[in-house]
């Protein structure tokens, strides 16, 4: 993104939508670009850790009271629990922001996927996915050695999630069953897009 459009985007109203750990790792940039934003979180708990990490306010109770109360904003960045990504940027959506950035995998299943893809069109709507490690400094480099080797031949997959560590965690069951497509379709996007 040049400058000049960077600048342009830091100018127009911008909601970051949830305030747990992603939401702190998106505030953390957004504070270095200079961007002015809004952060609309739900929980009491969650908020107050963003608060005290970040020295920016979050306006809690959750979306919908913030777009009952607000005019809604011209871009938002989604990052809420995966089990709540689709619904929060359909909400979104329907409320009129036109430019989203929404934490991956956007859904907890194709259905979710496919149901934001048409809300999105149907509404006129530029939904991204957050498949940002394509444009880190080390995949640049990795697909210029790839290149000068004449290409990718094959790709190994090797996932060292284990269930023991997972299952006690205090997350969403649809998350923990769907933990491939919740937690590590950032590796899988990016071998593809290699």
């Amino acid at each position: 993104m040049t400058a000049f459009l960077l600048h342009e985007v830091l100018e127009m109203c911008l909601w970051l939508v949830g305030a747990g750990k992603m939401a702190r790792e998106y505030a953390g940039v957004l504070q270095v670009l200079g961007g002015e934003f809004k952060v609309i979180g739900r929980g009491v708990g969650s908020s107050a850790i963003f608060e005290a990490q970040t020295g920016r306010p979050v306006r809690i109770g959750g979306l919908a009271d913030a777009l009952s109360a607000e005019n809604a904003p011209e871009r938002a960045i989604v990052a809420v629990g995966v089990e709540q990504l689709g619904v929060v940027t359909a909400q979104l959506i329907c409320a009129g922001v036109k430019h989203i950035l929404v934490e991956k995998p956007a859904g907890l299943d194709l259905i979710e996927v496919e149901n934001l893809n048409r809300v999105a069109g149907d509404y006129g709507a530029s939904v991204l996915l957050a498949y940002n490690r394509r444009f880190y400094g080390s995949v640049r480099r990795a697909r210029e050695c790839i290149l000068e080797d004449g290409g990718v031949l094959s790709a190994h997959f090797e996932f060292t999630e284990w269930a023991h560590v997972i299952a006690p965690l205090e997350i969403d069951r649809r998350v923990k069953t769907r933990w491939l497509l919740a937690n590590s379709t950032h590796v899988v996007d990016l071998v593809f897009h290699l």
